[in-house]
């Protein structure tokens, strides 16, 4: 395989950044040219249920998501200033979209990596109906006039979300599982999970992984709670604030190189699992 499976820890937070970059690089070049789903892969059997929006395009965008994040991410560290908060929201859609990915590809069997496609596939038609609809009605003095200039677009998306329901019916499930798709942290929780049995070494990264997302999450929401984790107090504040503290807010190395191994290490395994199943005789 041309990417590692698991994550081999280097000795210092700076090797570990600079092995990043060089996987990064790998990645890069894999996403740059086309990597097309060949017949007779495992892929291939995987997307013939649901043509109109495959699994593996949705595995695909997640991997060129998760790439071009990790890449933001790292061209930031190269720039040598240490933003407190923005690298977290980065590293955060990142981590995400490397999740989805690997999410969809992993499916313990064909059955489950289809039903997984479908509800994303929902997911991605809803938005983009729901998205479309504010639009044309936002602050419009005439919303109806709006929602009939986009009936055409709008019908399409409703017509592909009934056509999901549907396909999902030959899978066994209800309407209300294939509308339904998990929260970005029950995901994600999922995802971490299936990492630690493939590869039990990984456990410890996974765990500090699984638990920097919901501090990611919360600055990516633009509150102030786990800002304060790594907030660094100075001496108090004279005058008429008693009690008060000035505090500064930075960036080690060792939270860095963490945020971009909580993205590569989801990244890593889907790009892994893609070019495998991609392929006849894939698993």
């Amino acid at each position: 395989m041309p990417f590692p499976s698991g994550y081999t820890s280097p000795k210092s937070h700076e090797e570990r950044l600079g092995q990043i970059n060089e996987q990064l690089d790998r990645c890069r070049a894999y996403t740059s040219e086309a990597r097309p789903i060949l017949d007779g892969s495992s892929l291939a059997a995987d997307d013939k249920l649901f043509p109109l929006f495959t699994p593996s395009s949705l595995a695909w965008h997640g991997i060129c998501s998760a790439v071009d994040h990790l890449d933001l991410f790292m061209a930031v560290l190269r720039t040598g200033t240490s933003h407190p908060l923005a690298p977290n929201t980065v590293a955060r859609t990142g981590m995400l979209s490397g999740a989805h990915a690997l999410w969809i590809l992993d499916g313990p069997d064909r059955v489950e990596r289809q039903k997984r496609g479908l509800r994303l596939a929902y997911e991605e038609f809803f938005r983009d109906h729901q998205a479309v609809q504010d639009i044309a009605t936002i602050e419009s003095p005439d919303p109806q006039a709006g929602l009939d200039e986009m009936k055409d677009y709008l019908d399409a998306r409703i017509e592909w979300m009934e056509r999901a329901v549907k396909v999902g019916g030959q899978l066994g499930m209800t309407a209300k599982e294939v509308k339904t798709f998990n929260d970005d942290t029950k995901l994600l929780d999922e995802v971490a999970r299936r990492l630690v049995e493939r590869d039990p070494e990984d456990r410890e990264l996974i765990r500090a992984v699984r638990v920097v997302w919901r501090t990611y999450s919360g600055v990516a929401h633009g509150l102030r709670w786990p800002v304060m984790y790594r907030a660094q107090y100075g001496e108090p504040v004279p005058g008429d604030r008693p009690g008060s503290v000035e505090a500064r807010v930075t960036n080690s190395t060792a939270d860095l190189s963490m945020a971009a191994s909580s993205i590569g290490i989801f990244l890593l395994n889907a790009v892994s699992l893609y070019e495998r199943r991609r392929k006849p005789a894939g698993e």
